[in-house]
């Protein structure tokens, strides 16, 4: 009978012991017998799984996150920075790898585009998003471009600088700024101006309403030129007086393939050159504008 009882309490404590554990979470409630014969439970513990950064808890079956600050909204011809507008978190790589398409964006030329983004981890898991892009045009008042002109000027310190040192100056300014580019970025002579400098490109449009506008503000006599050509050999540039008794001067701001440096120029020069190169865009009508000797 005794033999009987004791199996009887060996068979309860294993079934207890098989009961108080808790399967599939990590942690586990276990057992101990005290002397007067009871089972008691011990308190519960945590697993040894590493806890989650910043009391976050990480689960490597999903994807990175992809954060979209927000739709980008930009004027014609400026830059931009896409990775700036992007956050991307993921717990299974420190710095998971991401992916930025901006091949559909022309900053050049108005309209709505998109971005796409794609973040990839260490374990292959991928996650997809897109923003858009809005490149806006820009109009500039005349006392807003006069205020971009000042700003240069400033820099290039031509206060007290005779006519001739401030058209030099200002040319080379306009030589190793801006970066020429197919299409002006306006037909309004005051926009196309401030573009010139703020986004340094733009055609020889660009380059010579800049020129207008910086040579004006710093009070040197100008004018503008425009050819008697059409299509590719459109072109224009500008004419100038230093006061050196001479008269007018041509000064073409672009930087030619040829490496040839169009400043202050005769009649004959600029013939010659256009013969020389077989590239005719100085051809103008000479009768609607002042003589350049």
């Amino acid at each position: 009978m005794i033999k009987k009882s004791a199996r009887l309490v060996l068979y309860i404590l294993i079934l207890t012991v098989f009961i108080m554990v808790i399967p599939g979470c990590g942690i586990l409630t276990g057992t101990i017998m005290d002397g007067d014969g009871m089972v008691r439970s011990v308190p519960e513990e945590e697993s040894s799984a590493p806890a989650s950064p910043a009391g976050e808890e990480r689960n490597a079956d999903q994807p990175p996150t992809i954060k979209i600050k927000n739709d980008i909204y930009m004027y014609i011809g400026e830059t931009v920075s896409y990775k700036n507008n992007i956050e991307v978190r993921d717990d299974n790589s420190a710095k998971p790898a991401v992916k930025i398409d901006s091949s559909e964006v022309n900053t050049n030329k108005i309209g709505t585009y998109t971005v796409k983004v794609m973040a990839y981890d260490d374990t292959g898991h991928v996650k997809k998003a897109s923003f858009k892009v809005h490149v806006m045009d820009k109009m500039y008042t005349e006392e807003e471009m006069w205020a971009i002109c000042d700003d240069v000027l400033a820099k290039l310190g031509t206060a007290g600088m005779t006519d001739e040192e401030k058209v030099q100056a200002i040319y080379t300014f306009s030589r190793e700024n801006v970066r020429y580019g197919a299409g002006a970025t306006s037909t309004d002579w005051v926009k196309a101006a401030a573009d010139g400098i703020l986004f340094k490109k733009g055609d020889c449009y660009n380059v010579a309403m800049m020129l207008k506008a910086l040579l004006t503000r710093a009070g040197v006599q100008n004018f503008v030129i425009k050819n008697a050509q059409s299509g590719e050999l459109l072109h224009y540039w500008n004419v100038v007086d230093i006061g050196d008794g001479h008269g007018w001067y041509h000064l073409d701001g672009i930087v030619r393939g040829d490496d040839a440096v169009i400043y202050l120029w005769t009649q004959s020069q600029v013939e010659e050159l256009d013969i020389e190169a077989n590239y005719p865009v100085h051809t103008y009508d000479r009768e609607a504008y002042p003589v350049v000797p």
